[in-house]
């Protein structure tokens, strides 16, 4: 089994190809680096470099990587441009029929609201949470939320979500999947986060159903 995931640019001369592949039952991601194909070639041909890793580690490389980042921003190293409707990525993987586009490109309709909330990073590595930090969020959908908080949280990280919708207790988990640059200065004193929602109670769920509309007719 091999499976093609995607593909980048790694240099002008070199391109970076990505593969999932089952290796004795275990699923793995194969990096391997291809020249580049000539104009009329059908194919890259490939190079002599690879790297082969379970599926399983791949949180924790990219906890891994998102700190290193972080860290090369902050040292003015490297430079993170926004990257708000840029696709740099080439999947390969086909798309899913679905409905038609709507004029909201978000999967998920989002409504404004003004909602006191705190957040607090987890740790999946010590199991302990990190102080809670005070925020609100501005808008809100069944599939996530933007939340402007007292200090900016690093990208890619989960945290608990706690406040209060509709007069029901808001509590859950949320992945950060985007987060203003480290560079940036905050707005009204709070930095801008994307939160994509991991989990929540049935309650809450119940209350923000009823509160953001599933489809847009």
């Amino acid at each position: 089994m091999t499976e093609p995931l995607g593909q980048m640019a790694l240099n002008p001369l070199e391109d970076l190809k990505i593969f999932l592949m089952k290796i004795r039952g275990e699923l793995h991601v194969a990096l391997r680096i291809y020249a580049r194909a000539a104009p009329d070639s059908a194919s890259g041909l490939p190079g002599g470099r690879s790297l082969v890793l379970p599926v399983r580690s791949l949180p924790e490389i990219l906890r891994a990587m998102t700190e290193i980042t972080e860290a090369l921003i902050k040292r003015d190293l490297i430079s993170v441009p926004e990257t708000r409707g840029v696709e740099p990525w080439q999947s390969t993987t086909a798309p899913v029929a679905g409905p038609p586009a709507r004029t909201d490109s978000r999967q998920n309709p989002r409504v404004h609201v003004k909602i006191p909330v705190e957040c607090r990073l987890l740790d999946p590595a010590t199991f302990w949470p990190g102080k809670w930090v005070a925020g609100e969020i501005t808008n809100l959908s069944v599939g996530g939320a933007q939340v402007w908080l007292d200090e900016r949280f690093p990208r890619f990280r989960q945290v608990e979500v706690f406040g209060e919708v509709e007069g029901t207790v808001l509590r859950g988990r949320a992945e950060i999947v985007g987060a203003d640059l480290m560079r940036t200065a905050p707005k009204n004193g709070r930095h801008r986060h994307s939160f994509r929602w991991v989990s929540m109670d049935t309650f809450a769920q119940s209350a923000l159903s009823r509160l953001v509309p599933m489809t847009i007719g």
